[in-house]
């Protein structure tokens, strides 16, 4: 990937620091982690897209946290808001691997960034049920 998208996506990965926070403010402080190490992750990552290494800590890091949060939704009030939100972030990141190509990488970084804006948006979500 060429630098220009790079920052575009560590940009948008700030986005999960404040979920992060959020967790923190809301005294899930195990669930709280799961963000933060995604955060970290990410941003070292998207410093340089091309390290093979930094990317499989990423993605070994958001499918663990996913996991983990996903289990744990099914005991939270707003179960289904959360799952239904999961399942378009999902969609955009699928539809932002479907489509990279040297031609169509903004399009690709776009879906990505709307992946960072649902995943974030499911944690708030997540945090904030009883």
């Amino acid at each position: 990937m060429d630098k220009e998208s790079d920052k575009k996506l560590w940009t948008s990965s700030w986005l999960i620091l404040g979920t992060a926070l959020f967790a923190f403010y809301k005294k899930h402080y195990l669930l709280g982690l799961v963000p933060l190490s995604v955060f970290l992750s990410s941003l070292n990552y998207w410093k340089d897209s091309n390290n093979v290494n930094s990317r499989r800590i990423d993605i070994a890091l958001i499918v663990i946290g996913m996991f983990i949060q996903v289990g744990y939704a099914q005991y939270i009030k707003d179960a289904l808001k959360y799952y239904f939100t999961v399942l378009i972030g999902l969609f955009f990141w699928i539809l932002g691997n479907l489509v990279y190509t040297p031609t169509t990488l903004p399009l690709s970084v776009l879906f990505h960034q709307l992946f960072h804006i649902f995943a974030s948006t499911s944690n708030i979500i997540l945090y904030n049920s009883k």
